[in-house]
């Protein structure tokens, strides 16, 4: 059994991933917090990725190292930069420093599919998008620096990850508007003309496992090349959800269409999709539904008991006005000294 560490594998990618990968290898996780729900088989520990010294301590003993991690909001777009790239690169150095000999990068589509992410203004440059700027140049200092080393460098680029683990996104965004909404009418703030590509998360975690021990340097888009505007997304949630809704959109958002083919995957692998959309959205809306009656739950055992405790409150301050009543030597200042409910 091979040694993997996953760095970040609290994600929302590398928690799938982990729960594909432990089926046949020892695995471990490092980043800031511990996520929740993790396997017992899973090592975890706690490992700030931007402490260089503790990074070269900390990642060695592994076969294979698969960087998921990465900071998407930061106080400025220049820290974001800055951060995302000393995660990739002081990780990066650990496994040259360490002897081990394969490194996974997982990149962004916004490599292929986004341009806007510096701009000129005043003669200076500005960064306008840290992130995607961070992994532009993790993938170009990765391949040099693999050309000039003996380390297999793997560079993956994702597509739209959707999945029931989901916290944000557009497909999370709709379904969840959708499902909360109780009049005929919903209107949301995004444009409809607005054209992605997507693949369930399941897909994405599978398919880099497949990547993972071919025993060579590689760069690989996972999509399905199918583009997909929000509009249909809508469609397919009321689908999905057997709701009839007259869903408006905000026409003065911003139009964006931000596709990218798949680059080398089939020259791998043959791949493809376990969940088309309306199945990988009908998946989503078993798991936020089983959340939604979990926390309703919570709420009502929660009201149970502060309402029990009032209760009990509310008789103990009667049966101390009954004791006054019949011995007044039980005063209200001496009662009250000891219990500290009046």
């Amino acid at each position: 059994m091979d040694k993997i560490l996953i760095l970040g594998g609290g994600g929302f990618l590398g928690k799938e991933l982990s729960k594909k990968i432990i089926k046949k290898n020892r695995v471990s996780i490092f980043q800031r917090k511990k996520p929740k729900f993790l396997d017992r088989k899973i090592k975890f520990k706690k490992v700030d990725l931007l402490d260089y010294h503790k990074t070269i301590k900390e990642i060695k003993n592994f076969d294979y190292v698969i960087n998921c991690a990465a900071v998407l909001n930061g106080q400025s777009q220049k820290k974001l930069f800055v951060d995302n790239f000393k995660i990739f690169f002081f990780s990066y150095i650990a496994c040259l420093k360490n002897g081990i000999k394969n490194y996974m990068f997982i990149s962004s589509n916004n490599v292929c599919s986004k341009s806007n992410f510096i701009k000129l203004k005043n003669n200076k440059i500005l960064i306008t998008d840290g992130y995607t700027l961070a992994k532009i140049f993790s993938e170009y200092v990765g391949k040099k620096l693999s050309n000039n080393f003996k380390i297999l460098f793997k560079i993956i680029r994702p597509s739209n990850l959707y999945g029931h683990n989901q916290k944000n996104g557009a497909i999370y965004y709709i379904l969840t508007q959708i499902m909360i909404s109780k009049s005929n009418k919903l209107l949301l703030k995004l444009n409809k003309n607005t054209k992605r590509n997507f693949s369930h998360v399941e897909d994405c975690a599978n398919c880099i496992v497949k990547l993972l021990k071919i025993n060579k340097d590689l760069i690989c888009n996972i999509t399905n090349n199918k583009k997909v505007s929000l509009g249909q997304i809508s469609k397919i949630c009321l689908k999905v959800l057997n709701k009839n809704l007259n869903i408006e959109f905000n026409s003065s958002t911003k139009k964006d269409i931000k596709l990218f083919k798949s680059f080398n995957l089939n020259k791998y692998i043959v791949w493809k999709d376990k969940y088309d959309l309306y199945s990988g959205i009908k998946k989503m809306k078993k798991k936020y539904k089983k959340q939604l009656i979990l926390i309703i739950l919570y709420y009502y055992i929660i009201l149970f008991i502060i309402s029990y405790l009032c209760l009990e409150i509310f008789c103990f301050r009667e049966s101390l006005d009954l004791i006054k009543f019949k011995f007044p030597i039980f005063s209200k200042k001496l009662v009250s000294k000891y219990f500290h409910l009046l």
